[in-house]
């Protein structure tokens, strides 16, 4: 087997990884991803390709780990090279490793788990030591266990420790330090971002996951570094509507990557952070129509681009022959931890949902038959486009708050009993009813801030007056 050792190393206070190869053929293209943990808990993942031009071999290769300085790194997590897990020596900065045992008649083995909606997929491949198998964590078992102790933190795991908040006013304080906790998780985007230089930040997420006001929120962040961050839409390079082919039901897939104009998108990023000055599209919902309106952008000294969509994250957005350091990729879904008791969890999915009947609501008057007939198209649009590019993300956000769902009860919840029995989809209602009928109301609308991701959905925020 090929071995590869994996040196921790600290340089200018920033935290170096140095691979060392053994027996490794690096005359072929390889790929190495290495992921290390900070001591805060937040995840941060290399992605580096070799051999590049002009670079030397000489049996080792050195990966800086942006945005890991030395106070916070807390250990390497996993190494692959071409999608394989390899032995890693000296992972240990400060924390333990993951293994696992397993039988010596057994030489590979993989495993499946479920969580909260979410499917985990466990690569578990030997090392030297024939009883010790390396586990491959995926980021959002990472977010998962994060938001799971912040829950034990805040003494709210569950639908019960919730109500018991709502009812005696401390739901008051949970709001703040949940909406801190958001605050904080922000800045520490902006410092990665800034940390590697990125010119662009690609930013996506599933339906209601709160993309714009992330990217509102993370502008503002950078101008606490100086940087002058430019707002783009991956909507305004929407093709016009009359060149869309319908779908086998005869219908248009909105949800489908080819209604983007991404050979637009890739020359446009690519002229940008080139230098080049380029003019942007608009589209026009109204119309269905991409219009132009002689509006130019170019980038300074010190811009960012933070380009949100459904699609940021997929592989076919990114320009070629441009420094992928130049690029932060962000992933923002509401990942919700809370549980409804000790053995039945609340699917992820129920609170985007939640959201979006809300939002469809508030913001175009849209009715829940309405929201509710799109759901399906829209989930597995999801899981077509989406969810098998999250963990290409450099970092994964978590945009749930525990406190929501006591809050979007009360704008939700007329909305539901309007909807009569005769009705199609009276059935799907009730399932949302019954989940709502455990959580107590809180009208505590004053206490949640106007720039507050919750906002998007419920109204109020200040970012879109």
């Amino acid at each position: 087997m090929n071995y590869i050792d994996i040196l921790p190393q600290i340089r200018n206070n920033i935290f170096y990884v140095r691979v060392v190869m053994t027996d490794y053929d690096v005359e072929n293209q390889m790929v190495i991803r290495i992921v290390a943990r900070r001591n805060d808990g937040l995840y941060k993942t290399e992605v580096v390709q070799y051999p590049n031009e002009g670079t030397d071999y000489n049996g080792e290769i050195i990966v800086p780990m942006f945005g890991m300085a030395k106070s916070l790194v807390a250990q390497i997590v996993g190494v692959k090279i071409n999608g394989t897990e390899v032995r890693v020596n000296s992972t240990e900065v400060e924390g333990a490793d993951i293994t696992a045992r397993y039988d010596d008649s057994l030489t590979r083995m993989g495993w499946e788990e479920s969580m909260n909606n979410i499917h985990l997929d466990f690569e578990v491949v030997s090392t030297n030591n024939p009883k010790t198998l390396r586990i491959a964590v995926p980021q959002f078992f990472s977010v998962f266990s994060e938001g799971e102790r912040w829950c034990r933190l805040m003494e709210c795991q569950n639908v019960a420790d919730l109500n018991g908040l709502t009812a005696s006013g401390r739901i008051r304080e949970l709001i703040r330090v949940n909406e801190a906790l958001h605050e904080k998780r922000f800045a520490q985007v902006a410092d990665l971002v800034c940390s590697r230089g990125a010119q662009v930040v690609l930013l996506a997420g599933p339906s209601s996951s709160g993309k714009t006001t992330s990217a509102n929120r993370l502008a503002v962040q950078l101008r606490v570094y100086g940087k002058k961050p430019v707002l783009m839409s991956l909507d305004d390079y929407y093709i016009d509507r009359d060149r869309i082919a319908p779908g086998p039901d005869g219908k248009l897939d909105l949800e489908h990557i080819n209604t983007l104009d991404c050979e637009l998108f890739r020359k446009d990023i690519a002229a940008l952070i080139a230098g080049r000055t380029v003019e942007l599209p608009t589209f026009n919902f109204k119309t269905g129509r991409r219009e132009w309106k002689g509006k130019k952008l170019g980038l300074e000294k010190d811009s960012v681009i933070i380009a949100e969509g459904l699609h940021a994250l997929n592989p076919v957005m990114l320009p070629e022959n441009v420094d992928m350091a130049r690029i932060f990729r962000l992933y923002v879904s509401p990942l919700l931890p809370l549980n409804l008791d000790d053995h039945n969890r609340i699917p992820t999915s129920y609170l985007r949902l939640l959201r979006r009947i809300v939002r469809d609501y508030e913001t175009r008057g849209a009715s829940v038959q309405h929201t509710l007939s799109m759901w399906e198209s829209v989930q597995q649009g999801e899981k077509r486009w989406i969810f098998p590019f999250q963990e290409n993300a450099d970092m994964i956000f978590n945009s749930s708050t525990l406190y929501e769902l006591a809050v979007l009860k009360k704008h939700i919840y007329p909305l539901l009993a309007a909807v009569q029995p005769e009705e199609s989809c009276y059935d799907e209602v009730q399932y949302i009813v019954k989940i709502l009928d455990y959580i107590q109301e809180a009208n505590v609308d004053d206490e949640i801030p106007p720039t507050s991701l919750i906002r998007e959905f419920i109204g109020g925020n200040t970012f879109y007056r």
